[in-house]
Order: structure tokens, then sequence, then C-alpha cells
């Protein structure tokens, strides 16, 4: 059995804030700024996603700093492009812990909670983030 070139290692919320009005919410409108850094002197990976949701009739208000950490294997004689891992994979394996972050907070607020829809990362991600990795030691 093979194993993956890339994997998941650890999920960290680096910093949360929360703003709530008691109404209900209305539409849920959803920013994610993504920024990635590759070391590859330990083949490492660090996803930081800062989340900003908010809705239509500006109810509430989340904002959330969170940090995906992964290693990745060397794969330059396999003909396997890691970044791709990098730039859809990542994403899309940080963003349910977000969710139900998220989720988990909203519900114990008092107030209603706040579920945000799934993403396809493959649209929704993938450009920005390619503009937004770094090389770091």
């Amino acid at each position: 059995m093979s194993q993956t070139p890339f994997s998941f290692k650890d999920f960290h919320v680096a910093d949360f804030s929360i703003q709530r009005s008691p109404q209900k919410a209305g539409k849920i409108h959803l920013e994610v700024e993504p920024k990635g850094y590759v070391n590859n002197n330990n083949k490492s990976f660090l996803l930081e996603l800062d989340v900003l949701v908010t809705d239509e009739i500006d109810s509430f208000k989340i904002k959330a700093n969170c940090l995906g950490f992964f290693k990745f294997k060397d794969l330059k004689e396999k003909n396997i492009i890691i970044e791709d891992y990098f730039y859809i994979n990542a994403p899309a394996i940080m963003f349910p812990f977000i969710r139900s972050f998220i989720s988990a907070v909203t519900s114990l607020s008092g107030m209603e909670t706040i579920n945000i829809p799934v993403i396809n990362f493959a649209k929704f991600l993938k450009d920005k983030l390619k503009d937004n990795i770094k090389e770091v030691e």
C-alpha cells in the first residue's frame, strides 16, 4: 500500500471574534483570504485562512484566523505535482474544521446557529492561493 504524498497534521484557530445582534440572520456572505507557506527543507506546508463571515443585514460578523499544518514528500521522480495538494486539497481538508468550529461557537452563543455552506475549493480559492504562497526556511 502506497502512502499519500500529502498529509494533514494539525489545525489551530489562532484568532477568533464574533459580533452578534439578537435578530435572525440573513443570507450568509463568506470571504476567505488564503496564504500558504512552503518549507522545502522540512517538507512542510502551513496554510493560513483568514475567514470573514457576515450576512446581508449585518446581524453578525465572524472573523477567524485558522492555521492548517501539513507534511509532504519529495515527489519529483513520480510525476506528481505537489502544489495541486496545496491549492485544492489543503483548503478542502481544513474547511470542515472551520465550519464546525463556527457552528459550535454560534450554537453556544444562545442565538441562531450559523452554518456556512460547503465550498468547491477548486473554483473558490485555487487562483487566490497560487498568488499567496511563499517559500520559507
